[in-house]
């Protein structure tokens, strides 16, 4: 078993978790304004980080394996906390735009439900 690829899916499950429970939250508490459009905003850049980290994880398994300091399980562990946190930057900073898509789809929804 590879205890790095079940550390990164253990990880990926929680922050997924995480994030599900903000936007169930955010979308059940009326109204989008406020704290709930602020707590919204948070869960779909956090489901961005998320999807990031996979995809940088997934661009780490095509570099051959090697270099000055080797393959270790500390290397492993500094090397998936790293992504994870470059991640989380690139998420915040300036991303992809699938979180704000996301903010705006579940927004709009958020809108025309409490219309209703």
């Amino acid at each position: 078993m590879d205890y790095r690829f079940q550390t990164v899916s253990n990880d990926a499950t929680r922050q997924t978790y995480s994030t599900s429970s903000r936007l169930a939250a955010a979308k059940g508490s009326g109204s989008p304004g406020g704290q709930t459009d602020d707590r919204l905003k948070q869960a779909c850049s956090d489901f961005e980080a998320i999807f990031l980290n996979l995809m940088v994880q997934t661009m780490k398994k095509t570099i051959p394996e090697g270099g000055v300091l080797g393959k270790s399980h500390q290397s492993e562990v500094y090397d998936a906390m790293f992504f994870q946190e470059i991640s989380t930057q690139l998420a915040r900073e300036r991303g992809l735009g699938i979180g704000d898509a996301m903010y705006r789809q579940v927004r709009r929804q958020m809108i025309e439900t409490a219309g209703k």
